[in-house]
C-alpha cells in the first residue's frame, strides 16, 4: 500500500512568539521541520512539504505550494493530497512534535476503508494529524472551491472514523501525543517534559 506524507510546514508562527515561523523553531537542537520530516519519512514512501510560494526553507524533500497564500490548513492539505498518487496519505502538521515514527505507523495502522481516519484526544478532532484515503481527495477540493477555508468541518464532513480516548489508548497513543505548540508555554510545557524523561 503506498502511503504518502504530507507535511504541513507553513504556519508562520505568531503565537508561539518565537520570532520565526513555526517550521524554524528550535526544540532540541533540531528545528520542528527537521524532526517532523525525520518522523514521518520514517513511514511514508515518499513525503512532499507543502508551503506558500515565497516561504523560504531548504530541504531535499519535494515541495508543492500552497494552493493560496496563507490559505491556511485547508487549502495546503488539499495541495498535498493532490500532488502525487497514494492509496493512503499520512498527513502531519510541523508542530506535533510527540508523534514519533513509531506512533505514526500505529496511527497508520488504525486505518482501513474510511475516507479519513481522524484521532480526537478529548473530542477534539485533529485533521493535521490523520490518515486520508483517495476518496478524500475530491469533496475535501469540492469544499475549498466553494469557499471553506476551515479544515475540521470540511474533514468531518466526509464521514471519517474518529479515533477517541479509549480508541488510542488501545493502539498505545495518549492524548498528549497530539498537542500541538501554538504558545510558548507549549513549547516550555514540552521542553520541560524532555528533560524530566531524560
Amino acid at each position: 500500500m503506498r502511503t504518502l506524507g504530507i507535511l504541513l510546514a507553513g504556519g508562520r508562527g505568531s503565537r508561539l512568539a518565537q520570532g520565526s515561523p513555526k517550521a524554524k523553531v528550535l526544540l532540541e537542537g533540531e528545528t520542528l521541520f527537521e524532526r517532523a520530516a525525520r518522523e514521518l519519512s520514517a513511514v511514508c514512501d515518499e513525503v512532499v512539504v507543502v508551503l506558500p510560494e515565497d516561504f523560504e526553507l531548504a530541504t531535499s524533500l519535494p515541495r508543492v505550494n500552497d494552493l493560496i497564500a496563507a490559505g491556511g490548513p485547508l487549502s495546503a492539505l488539499v495541495a498535498g493530497l493532490e500532488a502525487r498518487a497514494f492509496e493512503r496519505a499520512l498527513a502531519l502538521g510541523v508542530d506535533f512534535p510527540r508523534l514519533t515514527a513509531s506512533k505514526l505507523t500505529r496511527l497508520l495502522a488504525a486505518h482501513g476503508d474510511h475516507p479519513a481516519t481522524v484521532p480526537a484526544p478529548g473530542g477534539r478532532p485533529q485533521p493535521l494529524t490523520a490518515v486520508y484515503s483517495r476518496t478524500a481527495r475530491l469533496p475535501l477540493r469540492q469544499a475549498f472551491e466553494s469557499g471553506a477555508r476551515a479544515v475540521t468541518p470540511a474533514v468531518m464532513a466526509l464521514g471519517p472514523r474518529m479515533l477517541a480516548d479509549h480508541e488510542l489508548r488501545a493502539l498505545g497513543l495518549a492524548a498528549g501525543d497530539f498537542a500541538d505548540l501554538d504558545r510558548p508555554e507549549d513549547l516550555a510545557a514540552f521542553e520541560s517534559r524532555a528533560r524530566r524523561e531524560t
